[in-house]
């Protein structure tokens, strides 16, 4: 898979979809984005936000736990893209 940058545009246009299904992607990734941004380096907040006890679990099983949480918020983010999938740490 090549890594670059999402153009959706791009990808509306090629594959002729719908606006009302375009608008809805778009909405719903901007959403993702926006959670993985009020979270990450964060995870007072996202436990206070999101009531569940996240940090005394990584500290357990981390060194670096910090690192640990951004990745889980990311993922949790993003879950149905990276359901299934490994990806290379």
């Amino acid at each position: 898979m090549e890594l670059k940058p999402l153009n959706l545009e791009e990808w509306r246009q090629r594959e002729f979809v719908p606006e009302s299904v375009f608008n809805d992607i778009k909405n719903r990734i901007k959403s993702a984005c926006e959670f993985y941004l009020r979270y990450r380096n964060n995870p007072e907040l996202f436990e206070k936000e999101m009531n569940v006890s996240i940090i005394e679990k990584l500290r357990k099983e981390w060194h670096n736990w910090e690192e640990h949480f951004d990745r889980y918020v990311f993922r949790l983010a993003f879950k149905s893209i990276y359901s299934g999938e490994r990806s290379e740490e």
